[in-house]
């Protein structure tokens, strides 16, 4: 199967870089906080782990195609998810407001 994911390597060496350096200049506080969640229990820092539920046919040709590729499922979803957001423009999410009346 021929790669149709290849992302920007140069964008993801640079995306790697800085989360470095931000990883180093924060130092053992942010290490001790990514190791103190269980859903980053024994993951590098910027990592969590997470369950989702798709179907039976996608996860078999995601397997397959992680095999072909030699790369492991979590690679493979890790890059479509990465080219899938880099097209996208996303707003954040707006904070809940506390109840209270009609302000």
């Amino acid at each position: 199967m021929e790669k149709n994911l290849s992302i920007d390597s140069q964008k993801l060496e640079n995306n790697n870089s800085e989360a470095t350096c931000i990883h180093e200049a924060v130092g053992k506080h942010l290490e001790s906080k990514c190791r103190t969640n269980s859903t980053k229990s024994g993951l590098q820092c910027g990592w969590r782990r997470a369950t989702f539920i798709l179907k039976e046919e996608h996860l078999d040709k995601l397997k397959a195609c992680a095999y072909w590729e030699r790369v492991t499922l979590k690679e493979l979803v890790d890059e479509i998810i990465a080219v899938y957001l880099n097209t996208k423009k996303i707003a954040k999410i707006p904070q809940k407001r506390d109840g209270g009346g009609g302000e």
